[in-house]
């Protein structure tokens, strides 16, 4: 889907400029250069002026997950060459090309579902509306509606009559609020589009990945208290970032997903993989505690086998190989051998999956633990399987080991997990589908039948003499 058509910017600004000058009713802005009672006109406008904005923050990591890949856009029928760096610059916001790029990137957020409906449906089956008009600039560029706008756009092209008599197909044209300034400040226009989102509770919000943006962008020290006091106010509207430990903690969510998709050959695409947010608070979570209880000397590469260990469970997690996202195998690892336990788990299963190495580091040797991304990429599903079973089955260990339980329960613990995961696999049975080969099955009984045999001859023998 690409623009339906967009006149130059001298002709915007002069089509704008004349309705300005006409009688206009006027409504007050949410809030404007840091007053809330200030108003911008109402005009109706033809489509083919207004302007997606560029540095919408909804589009953000989406354009630069497009440059990094360099590969070229499809949309339908549309193919759009790769983009490249600087093609989203504001100084192209104009050009028929970037404004046909932000027009794809920001139907895909159109076009997802979120409460069970997307953006493109929910105006296919309310029509659209003029209670929620767009605000833009006097030269035409929208800071909010962008979205709007392209999926209005794509029912114009695609839908025509799903639009009703809400819109003239032939001409089509909507209502806007203009701001009152001839020339608008980035600052002001970020400060009006966030008081905007707070608004907004449906299809639109922005999520976790697409605010951290906003506050990376803004170069925010997390570490400085007067600093994260200060960002509070920018962003208490969203939820989990109503103070500023919360703000803290989703910056070093979003800095550490960052970090694992690089090391998983993904840079600068979070927002589009969108990594799942409770598996990234219990990384977060366990790496500060892990951290802390390791010695100062060895804290560095601690953190490389942490990493190490992340990166591969989020690779499973991503690609479904993964119950619960692998948070509760995460979350098992509660003392300093954990990490490297992990990791002997996974190169067991797969020798050589994790590559250690010495990398200088300034003036140090710095000792490093990576996936092996091509040797991953040749495994089968069922081989990445058995990784994911390998880390479960450590994190099990982990977890009786962590929580000190002696011989004398160990034993009790197992048999109980035993009796739970055959309880759960009956469940399976009921429908009669997928059922297991019956002769593997006769052999695991019969084996599991002997070790509990032998493990109560052993133990009656051992009460006799006790």
């Amino acid at each position: 889907m690409v623009r339906l058509q967009l006149r130059s910017r001298n002709e915007i600004e002069h089509i704008i400029q004349d309705r300005l000058n006409q009688d206009c009713t006027e409504t007050v802005l949410p809030i404007w250069r840091n007053r809330t009672d200030v108003s911008g006109k109402i005009i109706d406008i033809p489509i083919d002026c207004l302007v997606m904005r560029v540095k919408n923050t909804r589009t953000k990591d989406l354009q630069r997950g497009a440059v990094r890949k360099g590969q070229p856009i499809l949309s339908g029928e549309d193919v759009l060459p790769a983009p490249v760096e600087g093609t989203f610059d504001e100084i192209n916001q104009w050009e028929l090309l970037t404004q046909n790029y932000q027009s794809v990137l920001l139907l895909r957020e159109a076009n997802k579902k979120r409460g069970g409906k997307s953006l493109v449906e929910k105006i296919q089956d309310e029509q659209w509306s003029n209670g929620d008009r767009p605000i833009i600039t006097q030269q035409g560029v929208l800071i909010n509606g962008n979205t709007r706008l392209a999926a209005l756009e794509y029912l114009i092209r695609e839908s025509p009559d799903a639009l009703g008599p809400s819109i003239s197909i032939e001409n089509p044209s909507i209502e806007v609020i203009v701001i009152p300034d001839r020339e608008a400040l980035e600052g002001d226009i970020k400060q009006l589009e966030k008081k905007l989102q707070a608004r907004i509770v449906d299809v639109l919000y922005y999520d976790w990945i697409q605010v951290t943006t906003e506050i990376l962008d803004e170069e925010i020290d997390i570490a400085d208290a007067a600093a994260l006091s200060a960002a509070v106010d920018s962003y208490k509207q969203y939820p989990g970032f109503q103070n500023a430990k919360e703000i803290e903690h989703k910056v070093e969510m979003r800095m550490l997903a960052d970090e694992l998709l690089n090391r998983l050959g993904l840079p600068d695409q979070t927002f589009e993989i969108s990594p799942p947010e409770f598996l990234m608070d219990e990384m977060v979570k366990r790496k500060k505690n892990l951290l802390k209880l390791s010695e100062p000397a060895n804290r560095a590469t601690e953190e490389q086998k942490i990493l190490a260990a992340y990166s591969i469970m989020l690779r499973l997690s991503l690609d479904g190989l993964a119950k619960g996202e692998m948070r509760y195998q995460v979350s098992r690892m509660q003392q300093t051998p954990d990490s490297d336990e992990m990791l002997d788990a996974v190169n067991s299963t797969v020798p050589g999956l994790i590559v250690q190495a010495m990398n200088e580091s300034g003036f140090d040797e710095v000792e490093t633990y990576e996936l092996n991304l091509d040797a991953y990429g040749r495994l089968t599903d069922d081989e990445r399987g058995n990784i994911a079973h390998s880390i479960s089955d450590a994190a099990e260990e982990m977890h009786i080991r962590n929580k000190e339980i002696n011989n004398e329960r160990l034993v009790i613990e197992r048999l109980k997990d035993a009796i739970k995961h055959l309880k759960n696999s009956r469940k399976y049975l009921t429908n009669g589908k997928d059922l297991p080969i019956e002769a593997d099955v006769v052999e695991l009984f019969t084996q599991l039948t002997t070790l509990m045999h032998e493990y109560h001859t052993d133990l009656r023998r051992l009460y006799e003499l006790g």
